[in-house]
């Protein structure tokens, strides 16, 4: 059993899991602050934390929701096991940032991490719901290693895999940058968009600063109607958080 999975987590919670693992990008560039006062990586884990925040005021949600977020630079680690939100502690979220963007090793790390866990809930015999995966990097991948483009093919393959056989909600999003564009094809590093458009069908996302809170409070809203069946509406992300209401 991998070290970062305890029996706690699951014998004192019975309740039907839908896991959501999120996949940043750390690299050099998410040291940027794009005019701001705070660096890319910071201001995605304000948005990460107004989600826990949120799902912790939903009776349900918070019993159900496990949330895991992994790091990818050079090479890809696990910045927080999957939890609950009662258990989230977002001042874990610490990396170092640097290096290269290896997206292709972030995303299978996800996966066997996703992969792990819902092996954990069938040995409990817990009930769970399909992952959700939010797969974020502000640029094109790199990589310090000879393999990492065969590493990115692997995840954009398996990915897309999981897609279609229902087994995976994948979310891509391009973060930091380009705030005022009205349409991803504005974007101006199009060739991390169409990388990205290759894990999914579904329709990459652009936010960044303070439109985080948008984009993880639709995620939110949209994994909480997901218990009852109802399919992610993606063209109801907004971007401005002034948009949502507060009484979630």
């Amino acid at each position: 059993m991998p070290e970062y999975f305890t029996d706690e987590d699951l014998l004192t919670n019975l309740a039907a899991r839908i896991p959501l693992c999120i996949c940043v990008d750390t690299s050099k560039s998410m040291t940027y602050k794009d005019g701001d006062e705070v660096n890319r990586f910071d201001e995605l884990k304000a948005g990460i934390a107004d989600l826990i925040n949120i799902i912790r005021d939903d009776p349900t949600m918070s019993s159900s929701l496990e949330v895991a977020v992994v790091a990818f630079n050079d090479e890809a680690s696990v910045l927080h096991p999957f939890t609950t939100v009662d258990r989230f502690d977002v001042s874990e979220l610490n990396p170092t940032l640097g290096g290269n963007s290896n997206l292709g090793a972030g995303v299978l790390c996800g996966l066997e991490l996703c992969d792990e866990r819902k092996k954990q809930y069938r040995e409990n015999v817990i009930d769970y719901y399909q992952p959700w995966m939010v797969i974020m990097t502000d640029g094109r991948p790199s990589g310090a290693t000879p393999d990492w483009k065969e590493k990115l093919k692997q995840a954009q393959t398996e990915t897309r895999k999981r897609e279609e056989d229902s087994k995976l909600t994948p979310i891509c999003v391009l973060c930091g940058g380009d705030k005022d564009i009205g349409s991803i094809e504005e974007a101006k590093d199009q060739v991390a968009v169409e990388t990205l458009k290759k894990f999914t069908v579904n329709p990459v996302q652009n936010f960044s600063g303070a439109g985080y809170k948008g984009l993880f409070r639709w995620l939110g809203r949209s994994m909480s109607s997901s218990l009852s069946g109802a399919k992610p509406d993606f063209s109801s992300i907004l971007k401005n958080d002034d948009d949502w209401v507060t009484d979630w």
